[in-house]
C-alpha cells in the first residue's frame, strides 16, 4: 500500500473517533488524544486537526476486573497505527495505566492486549475501541479452552463466571463509520469525506 494511502486511512480512523466520541467524551470514555508518533506522545505534543496521527491514547471509564472479584473503572489504552502492514495489522495495543485489567486477552505483566480478533483491515479505530469495551465486560463467546494471555483470568471467567459478561445489560457506544470517496490523485488524498449520520459533507477531509 502506498504511503499516501496509509495517511488517508489514518485520517479515516481519526474521523471515526471524532464522530463516535465528539468533544472527546462519550459513555464509558473520558477522552482520547491523537499524536503524530510515539515520540510526540512521550513529549505530550498532541497532533493538530490536519496532522497525520499514528498514535492514540484512549481513556476508558468502565468497571472491569483487576483480580478475582476485585474491580477498577479507569483505564488508559495505547493504540499505534504505525505497523508496517497497517491497516491489515496494528501494533499490539497496551494498557499503559495501572492496574491492568484481569482479562483473558491482557498480559498481567505488560498490559499488552491480544487484539487479533478485534482488528481487521476494515475495522475503524472507533469500532476497535468499542470492541475493547465489550472485551473489558467479558462480553464475548466462551473459548473451548483456557486460551489467551492470562490463563488465570480465563479460568476465572470459565468457572466462577460460567462465561457470562460482568454486566449483561451494558449498552456500548455505537461506532460511527465515515466513508471516503476514492480519489485518483495523491493531491486529492482525502477526496470527499461523507460523514455517516451527519447533516453535511466534509470536503477534502477537513472539519
Amino acid at each position: 500500500m502506498a504511503k499516501y494511502d496509509k495517511v488517508a486511512r489514518r485520517r479515516l480512523d481519526r474521523l471515526s473517533m471524532e464522530l463516535t466520541f465528539p468533544n472527546g467524551k462519550a459513555k464509558f470514555l473520558d477522552g482520547w488524544q491523537a499524536y503524530a508518533n510515539e515520540s510526540a506522545r512521550l513529549q505530550g505534543r498532541v497532533a493538530g486537526p490536519s496532522e497525520d496521527a499514528s498514535v492514540y491514547t484512549v481513556q476508558i471509564r468502565q468497571p472491569s476486573l483487576v483480580a478475582a472479584g476485585q474491580f477498577h473503572d479507569s483505564w488508559v489504552l495505547l493504540v499505534q497505527l504505525n505497523h508496517p502492514n497497517y491497516p491489515k495489522e496494528i501494533a499490539w495495543p497496551t494498557f499503559v495505566s495501572t492496574p491492568v485489567p484481569f482479562n483473558p486477552h491482557v498480559s498481567a505483566k505488560s498490559g499488552v492486549l491480544c487484539s487479533g480478533n478485534l482488528w481487521s483491515s476494515t475495522t475503524t479505530l472507533a469500532e476497535f475501541v468499542v470492541k475493547v469495551m465489550r472485551l473489558l465486560n467479558l462480553d464475548e463467546t466462551l473459548p473451548d479452552r483456557e486460551s489467551g494471555l492470562n490463563h488465570d483470568a480465563t479460568r476465572y471467567w470459565r468457572t466462577l463466571m460460567a462465561g457470562r459478561p460482568l454486566y449483561a445489560d451494558l449498552r456500548y457506544p455505537e461506532a460511527q463509520r465515515p466513508t471516503v470517496a476514492a480519489s485518483p490523485e495523491p493531491a486529492g488524498l482525502f477526496g470527499t469525506v461523507v460523514v455517516t449520520g451527519s447533516t453535511g459533507t466534509r470536503a477534502g477531509g477537513q472539519k
